[in-house]
């Protein structure tokens, strides 16, 4: 009887289901809560008895949690929380609904205080006690500034469902919106244990043997036997599953992405139709290979041999580690690299580390620490002994290798701690550079935003600060040293770097609530000098609102600062988000952002974009998720998307620009793994088509298991007509990720932006070293005429020298990068025969050997216009991936 009891209450038949209607829970009966309420200080201000409900937002911050008589938070509310741009500060609330068992049901989307029932408390930072009629108003149509005005929303919740079991385990989760708690586009749990189909293997590893240091191997010759793992399986928003399995310590031991196989409903699948990645752990539970999908899949077509076909499997799609008697890691493998090793000190700290290229080259990379055990030098050290002969000797020594040594290796950087005694003489405390002062606000403690004076600490609170460090400028014996000043809250105020012929200096005054206020950064090569002074403007909640910038530059009105000119202004909307900025003081553009009930951006300028008619900008596009129509505010449909998407795919973008302001629009199809797979291309002529006579479209996108490309169609218009220009093959390296070759189907070259195939034609294109970094291009003649490697790194792996093939007998060109120890590009040097022309880098800045060319800025840069000297502002628009669309000028 018991066992029949115990079945009934464990195992009981559950229905779930999505929202069908609006739940609206009633009205609180009562205010009286307990609470926790917290004052987050904007205002200097050390008595007490001031923080208060009603300390004003300039003063403080107020947020206060209530809960229920079980202790459970039921109302958040941030007292004037909510303050879009040009309206009144409000309370911003959320609340959370819990069900009869003390979970967690519903969580409301936070929403803006209003009157709705008749409420008051709209800005005091109290309980309110009807939040989810006051949400519903907020979030309809019916509030003129809903942030999601016009979408069609009515659940502004997300919804979890339980399992009905004791273990309280999550069943389904719905986000907010119509599409996901009301139709049931959520994310699914099942809680099983693996069984027979599953097939889940069971690997074995032995070490490399007596020596530590090589790598070990892996053997599986049985499967676990049916409920010896746990089994999760996750369905997504699309229907799409992913399986976990894990043993009883917790460890994942096997990971499966459904590509083309049915579901599993907990019966188990095997291998076919998943992409599958296994985890292999030796007997103390140490991670010591990863095998990549399509390993697994080479392993079961070779009865799971790991070493079939000379280890391929293992060097090309296996990920690996190796530890030492002490359980640290020594070495570790990538595929299609040699190994990364790894030598310790007395310590127990990485004393060496070397990567394929360094094997070759006979090289290490050292660190050496300081009593605390902080590094304090890196060094480039020849060697030509094995790892486990310096991990003999090292472990013996605090510091290896010995200062004997590393007499004749390269120091590369060394970095100083708690004073500056390893720059100057001891006890020196160096000036600061005291030029920017002049740009610095005045410090106040009663003017908002409260900026703080830059003054330098006292060296007894320097301890623990990185006061200094020297860096080697590559392929030279030259260092630069940077020098880090400090206030009395430890926020760095000044940082100098300093080069023979080439300095930079960044100062900054912080507000009291350590945000950036103003900062002065000044470059100098030669006798040319640019200073750039960026202020920031913050609201009552502390969030930028306006930059401005001025600037100077030798030879520019005789260098002197020019005026304070706004480069971009914020406005935001009820819940915090940008909704509108403005660039430039004119502005030169407008951009308008819009959001969707999950957040996400659903586009800049949208009406612009979707209206043939508008003129407004210069740029906008429009993105669809969920929702595929394509209507502008107030005007007649276009038509739309080709499909939707619930897990955040974007399923189409539409976009126009100044120019001929056409409509354009692509429509993205995804596999079932989430890869693209075709974009379709199509311009408004009365509707979506291709009547235009354009054609740009994207299709037959195919990967492997690993996700390598391996074909792909493009179109382009040429003359007076679409055609394809690209037809591409990709083949790799047999069995790896390294790809060995492309093949256009499409021989001629359209210049388009199309792949060319050069002249090598349909032999082998990319050549690697042992790091698996590409050295050849023969598509791109990326190769010396002698057929020497193309392009050459340093051993940051940065690229340090590309040489351009000609086939008149010698090269065509060069480019040279020159690279700090610390990975920082210094310069750019390009050659073509006689012809020199020197780029230098200095933090934002870019100089043409003397002369300044341009300076970075937050949304755009700031150019030398040589012709007539002087400084334009360019303002960079981009779409939702970060790419420039389009450069305004103020030229």
């Amino acid at each position: 009887m018991n066992k029949y009891f115990l079945i009934t209450i464990l195992l009981p038949i559950s229905v779930f289901s999505q929202d069908a209607s609006v739940v609206t829970p009633s009205a609180y009966g009562t205010s009286s809560n307990n609470y926790i309420r917290s004052w987050d200080a904007v205002k200097p201000d050390g008595t007490e008895a001031n923080f208060t409900t009603s300390s004003p937002l300039a003063h403080s911050r107020i947020t206060s949690q209530y809960l229920d008589g079980l202790g459970r938070p039921v109302q958040s509310v941030v007292k004037q929380g909510s303050y879009p741009t040009g309206g009144t500060a409000v309370d911003m609330v959320s609340s959370t609904v819990y069900d009869e068992l003390g979970r967690i049901q519903r969580q409301y989307l936070p929403f803006a205080a209003n009157n709705t029932g008749g409420n008051s408390s709209i800005s005091d930072g109290l309980f309110k006690l009807n939040p989810f009629a006051q949400q519903q108003w907020f979030y309809s149509d019916n509030n003129s500034g809903s942030p999601i005005k016009g979408q069609g929303e009515t659940y502004y919740y997300s919804k979890i469902e339980f399992e009905a079991s004791p273990l309280n385990r999550t069943d389904r989760m719905y986000a907010a919106g119509n599409n996901w708690v009301n139709a049931g586009n959520g994310i699914k749990n099942k809680y099983l244990v693996n069984t027979i189909t599953d097939s889940v293997r069971i690997w074995k590893v032995t070490n490399g043997g007596a020596n530590p240091g090589v790598f070990g191997g892996y053997t599986c010759d049985s499967l676990y036997k049916a409920g010896e793992l746990l089994k999760y399986i996750t369905t997504d928003e699309n229907n799409k599953q992913s399986i976990i399995f894990q043993d009883k310590e917790g460890k994942i031991i096997l990971k499966k992405v459904q590509f083309s196989s049915s579901d599993d409903n907990g019966t188990g699948k095997g291998y076919s139709g998943w992409y599958c990645t296994y985890y292999i752990y030796d007997d103390l539970g140490l991670l010591r290979c990863i095998v990549q999908p399509k390993g697994v899949e080479l392993l079961q077509a070779n009865s799971w041999n790991i070493t079939w076909n000379s280890n391929v499997i293992l060097n090309e799609q296996c990920f690996r580690y190796e530890y030492d008697l002490k359980n640290r890691l020594i070495m570790k493998k990538m595929p299609g690299a040699n190994a990364i090793e790894m030598v310790y000190d007395l310590r127990d700290r990485i004393a060496m580390i070397r990567d394929g290229n360094m094997t070759a080259a006979n090289q290490w990379m050292v660190t050496r620490y300081d009593s605390l055990n902080r590094p304090w030098q890196t060094w480039l050290y020849s060697s030509s002994s094995s790892r486990a002969t310096h991990q003999s000797s090292a472990n013996w020594y605090i510091d290896y290798p010995t200062n004997a040594a590393l007499s004749g290796a390269d120091l590369l950087t060394e970095t100083y701690y708690d004073n500056y005694d390893l720059v100057y003489a001891p006890g020196y405390y160096p000036p600061m550079y005291s030029s920017h002062d002049t740009h610095l606000a005045t410090p106040s403690n009663t003017t908002y935003p409260y900026p703080q004076a830059v003054t330098a600490c006292p060296m007894s609170k320097l301890k623990g600060k990185v006061t200094g460090t020297k860096v080697r400028l590559l392929g030279t014996p030259n260092f630069y040293v940077f020098l880090n000043f400090y206030d009395d809250y430890g926020r760095l105020i000044q940082a100098q770097k300093v080069i023979t012929d080439f300095y930079e200096v960044r100062t900054i005054q912080y507000t009291w609530t350590n945000l950036p206020y103003i900062t002065v950064h000044e470059y100098n090569k030669g006798a040319k000098t640019a200073v750039v002074v960026s202020k920031n403007t913050y609201d009552s909640l502390l969030r930028i609102t306006k930059v401005e910038k001025k600037v100077s530059y030798s030879g520019v009105n005789a260098g002197a600062m020019s005026n304070y000119v706004t480069v971009a202004e914020n406005e935001y909307d009820p819940l915090g988000k940008i909704k509108k900025k403005k660039l430039g003081a004119a502005p030169v553009e407008t951009l308008d952002y819009d959001y969707n009930i999950r957040g996400w951006l659903l586009g800049a300028n949208r009406d612009y974009a979707k209206s043939a008619s508008s003129t407004n900008n210069y740029f906008g596009f429009d993105l669809g998720y969920d929702k595929n129509g394509i209507t502008p505010t107030g005007g007649s449909s276009l038509g739309a998307y080709a499909a939707t998407q619930f897990n955040g795919n974007i399923t189409g973008m539409v976009w126009k620009s100044t120019g001929d302001d056409e409509i354009r629009k692509y429509d993205y199809t995804y596999d079932v793994v989430n890869r693209l797979t075709g974009a379709d291309f199509n311009q408004y002529t009365g509707g979506f088509n291709k009547n235009a006579g354009l054609d740009f479209s994207v299709s037959g996108l195919s990967y492997d298991a690993n996700g390598n490309i391996q074909s792909m169609k493009r179109r382009g218009f040429k003359a007076t007509s679409s055609i394809t220009i690209d037809t591409l093959l990709y083949t790799y390296i047999s069995n790896s990720n390294r790809l060995l070759k492309v093949v256009d189907g499409i021989t001629a070259d359209n210049k388009l932006g199309d792949f060319n195939d050069g002249a090598n034609g349909s032999n082998d294109d990319y050549s690697y070293d042992p790091n698996g970094n590409m050295v050849k291009d023969k598509n791109k003649d990326l190769q010396t005429y002698a057929g020497g490697n193309g392009i050459e790194y340093n051993y940051l792996n940065l690229v340090s020298k590309v040489t351009f093939k000609q086939d008149a007998g010698n090269n065509k060109g060069t480019i040279e990068y020159i690279y700090d120890a610390l990975g920082n590009k210094v310069k750019k040097i390009i050659t073509e025969g006689t012809r020199i022309v020197t780029y230098l880098y200095n933090g934002t800045s870019v100089f043409r050997k003397d002369t300044l060319e341009s300076i970075m800025m937050e949304d755009g840069m700031i150019r030398y216009n040589v012709a007539n000297n002087t400084l334009q502002y360019d303002y960079f628009m981009k779409d939702h991936l970060g790419n420039v669309r389009m450069v305004l000028t103020t030229q």
